[in-house]
Protein backbone atom coordinates (compact mmCIF):
# COMPACT_ATOMS: atom_id res chain seq x y z
CA UNK A 1 0.00 0.00 0.00
CA UNK A 2 1.25 3.28 -0.72
CA UNK A 3 0.84 6.18 1.52
CA UNK A 4 -1.04 8.82 0.78
CA UNK A 5 -0.60 12.90 0.09
CA UNK A 6 -2.21 14.46 2.94
CA UNK A 7 -4.31 17.75 2.71
CA UNK A 8 -2.56 20.33 4.49
CA UNK A 9 -4.17 23.18 7.10
CA UNK A 10 -2.46 26.10 7.96
CA UNK A 11 -2.59 27.29 11.59
CA UNK A 12 -1.00 30.74 13.32
CA UNK A 13 1.45 30.47 10.00
CA UNK A 14 2.38 26.63 10.75
CA UNK A 15 1.57 23.84 8.07
CA UNK A 16 0.23 20.59 9.44
CA UNK A 17 -0.80 17.52 7.66
CA UNK A 18 -4.51 16.52 7.72
CA UNK A 19 -4.86 13.17 8.68
CA UNK A 20 -8.74 13.43 7.39
CA UNK A 21 -10.13 15.32 3.69
CA UNK A 22 -12.76 17.90 4.10
CA UNK A 23 -15.37 17.22 1.29
CA UNK A 24 -15.69 20.38 -1.32
CA UNK A 25 -18.23 22.29 -2.35
CA UNK A 26 -19.08 20.33 -6.00
CA UNK A 27 -22.37 21.36 -6.36
CA UNK A 28 -22.84 24.83 -6.08
CA UNK A 29 -19.86 25.85 -8.73
CA UNK A 30 -17.01 27.35 -6.42
CA UNK A 31 -15.27 24.07 -7.49
CA UNK A 32 -15.29 22.20 -10.93
CA UNK A 33 -13.14 18.75 -11.67
CA UNK A 34 -10.91 19.48 -14.76
CA UNK A 35 -12.29 18.06 -18.28
CA UNK A 36 -10.19 17.64 -21.90
CA UNK A 37 -7.40 19.75 -22.40
CA UNK A 38 -7.08 21.30 -18.67
CA UNK A 39 -7.57 17.80 -17.45
CA UNK A 40 -4.57 16.60 -19.85
CA UNK A 41 -2.48 20.09 -18.66
CA UNK A 42 -3.27 19.22 -15.15
CA UNK A 43 -1.98 15.40 -15.32
CA UNK A 44 0.89 16.37 -17.23
CA UNK A 45 2.29 19.19 -15.32
CA UNK A 46 1.79 17.32 -11.98
CA UNK A 47 3.24 14.19 -11.29
CA UNK A 48 1.93 13.42 -7.57
CA UNK A 49 -1.83 14.16 -7.57
CA UNK A 50 -2.42 11.65 -10.36
CA UNK A 51 0.14 8.94 -8.64
CA UNK A 52 -0.64 6.08 -6.67
CA UNK A 53 0.27 8.50 -3.66
CA UNK A 54 -2.89 10.19 -4.49
CA UNK A 55 -5.72 8.10 -5.74
CA UNK A 56 -8.35 10.80 -4.80
CA UNK A 57 -6.39 12.60 -7.93
CA UNK A 58 -6.08 16.30 -5.45
CA UNK A 59 -4.56 18.25 -2.67
CA UNK A 60 -6.20 20.92 -0.84
CA UNK A 61 -5.06 23.58 1.49
CA UNK A 62 -7.38 24.46 3.94
CA UNK A 63 -6.31 27.51 6.26
CA UNK A 64 -7.41 29.27 9.29
CA UNK A 65 -7.48 32.92 9.33
CA UNK A 66 -9.35 35.32 11.75
CA UNK A 67 -10.70 31.96 13.49
CA UNK A 68 -12.23 31.12 10.07
CA UNK A 69 -11.40 28.17 7.77
CA UNK A 70 -10.95 28.55 4.40
CA UNK A 71 -9.91 27.25 1.60
CA UNK A 72 -7.23 28.37 -0.40
CA UNK A 73 -5.77 26.22 -3.23
CA UNK A 74 -6.65 23.12 -5.23
CA UNK A 75 -3.83 20.75 -7.01
CA UNK A 76 -4.98 18.08 -9.09
CA UNK A 77 -8.24 17.01 -10.77
CA UNK A 78 -10.30 20.29 -8.90
CA UNK A 79 -9.82 23.92 -9.43
CA UNK A 80 -10.96 27.09 -7.13
CA UNK A 81 -13.86 29.70 -9.64
CA UNK A 82 -14.24 32.64 -8.59
CA UNK A 83 -13.25 34.22 -5.97
CA UNK A 84 -10.43 32.61 -3.51
CA UNK A 85 -10.53 31.86 -0.55
CA UNK A 86 -13.80 29.39 0.01
CA UNK A 87 -14.79 30.36 3.51
CA UNK A 88 -15.53 26.74 4.82
CA UNK A 89 -19.22 27.38 6.27
CA UNK A 90 -20.19 23.46 5.71
CA UNK A 91 -17.87 22.14 7.84
CA UNK A 92 -18.74 21.47 11.35
CA UNK A 93 -16.48 18.90 13.14
CA UNK A 94 -13.12 18.65 14.88
CA UNK A 95 -9.77 18.83 13.00
CA UNK A 96 -7.49 16.58 14.70
CA UNK A 97 -3.85 17.68 13.52
CA UNK A 98 -0.69 16.01 14.19
CA UNK A 99 1.91 18.17 16.60
CA UNK A 100 5.13 17.97 17.90
CA UNK A 101 7.49 14.90 17.53
CA UNK A 102 7.08 12.19 15.24
CA UNK A 103 7.19 8.87 17.73
CA UNK A 104 6.23 6.24 15.60
CA UNK A 105 4.93 5.62 12.19
CA UNK A 106 3.38 2.22 10.81
CA UNK A 107 3.58 2.40 6.88
CA UNK A 108 1.20 -0.61 6.29
CA UNK A 109 -1.99 0.86 7.49
CA UNK A 110 -0.67 4.71 7.67
CA UNK A 111 -0.43 5.47 11.01
CA UNK A 112 1.72 8.62 12.48
CA UNK A 113 1.81 9.04 16.31
CA UNK A 114 2.90 12.26 17.55
CA UNK A 115 3.58 13.82 20.73
CA UNK A 116 0.56 15.95 20.54
CA UNK A 117 -2.82 16.57 18.61
CA UNK A 118 -3.77 20.11 17.79
CA UNK A 119 -7.63 19.87 17.99
CA UNK A 120 -9.58 22.51 15.80
CA UNK A 121 -13.14 22.68 16.54
CA UNK A 122 -15.61 24.53 14.14
CA UNK A 123 -19.27 25.21 13.78
CA UNK A 124 -20.13 26.25 10.47
CA UNK A 125 -16.43 26.99 9.49
CA UNK A 126 -15.97 29.58 12.66
CA UNK A 127 -13.12 28.02 14.96
CA UNK A 128 -15.11 27.68 18.68
CA UNK A 129 -12.79 25.66 20.31
CA UNK A 130 -8.52 24.81 20.40
CA UNK A 131 -7.03 22.32 22.94
CA UNK A 132 -3.80 20.45 22.53
CA UNK A 133 -3.56 17.13 23.49
CA UNK A 134 -1.17 15.64 25.01
CA UNK A 135 -0.54 11.41 22.91
CA UNK A 136 2.61 10.27 24.77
Amino acid sequence: MTAQIKERCIYQGQSYDMPVCISLPLSDGRVVELTGDALQEAIDKDDYCFSTACWRQFVGVWEVVDDRLYLTSLEGIYRIVGEKPIFVDWFSDTLCLPHGELLDFNLEIELMHYAQELRLTFVNGVLVDKVIIDTK
